[in-house]
């Protein structure tokens, strides 16, 4: 049997997800959906549904977590390849400086740290006899 559309009770705003469960399979029960089984194993069900939507959220918690380092990382990627890049054609800092405003919004706080990490890692790359 494959149920398609119940019309269950309204949830009061404000009600725990718990309380719609138990409602859920209260309405079930008294509308002969599945009534024998879940007066049964009623508190089962309800951990079952309790945990499998815990579960999803976790899950769905972890992807953006997931999504938002990797944007992070990526960000931060790109901005050092900026900097190595223009670093390695020799432009002029203040230019450097423009893009990585332009590029990515930053402040000129955060410009500097960038700049003054991607420096000495050049530098640790190509010696100090290519140094800026």
């Amino acid at each position: 049997m494959v149920l398609t559309h119940i019309e269950c009770p309204k949830i009061i705003p404000g009600s725990s997800f718990e309380a719609a469960v138990e409602l859920a399979v209260d309405y079930c029960i008294r509308n002969d959906i599945l009534a024998e089984f879940l007066s049964s194993h009623r508190a089962e069900v309800c951990e079952v549904i309790l945990t499998e939507y815990g579960e999803e959220m976790h899950i769905a918690s972890e992807k953006e977590i997931s999504r938002e380092e990797g944007l992070l990382k990526g960000r931060e990627e790109g901005i050092r390849a900026l900097i190595m890049d223009n670093l390695e054609k020799q432009v002029p800092e203040d230019i450097i400086i423009q893009k990585l405003q332009r590029y990515f919004s930053l402040d000129k706080e955060k410009v500097t740290a960038y700049l003054s990490t991607s420096k000495k890692e050049y530098v640790s790359i190509y010696g100090e006899r290519e140094k800026i």
